[in-house]
């Protein structure tokens, strides 16, 4: 790939990795059903990213997702 689609390959992962982490933190911050739900979308999001690109955006991000799916599932009931 060019230099210009790399780039823009890497600021779409890297966005939405931030937006999964984002409602991470903010099902950290929930409590009850606010934070199951919180916690049930973050994981939809990144399953959804999954299922369309399983490659993760390659392997400079795809640890990062599958790190941040570990906390997610633990901090799942």
């Amino acid at each position: 790939p060019s230099p210009k689609a790399t780039k823009y390959h890497d600021l779409f992962s890297a966005a939405r990795l931030q937006v999964v982490q984002a409602r991470f933190a903010a099902a950290e911050l929930a409590t009850g059903e606010k934070r199951k739900k919180q916690l049930d979308t973050a994981k939809q999001s990144l399953k959804s990213m999954q299922q369309l690109y399983p490659e993760l955006g390659g392997p400079r991000w795809k640890s990062q997702y599958l790190e941040l799916l570990k906390k997610i599932e633990s901090a799942s009931p």
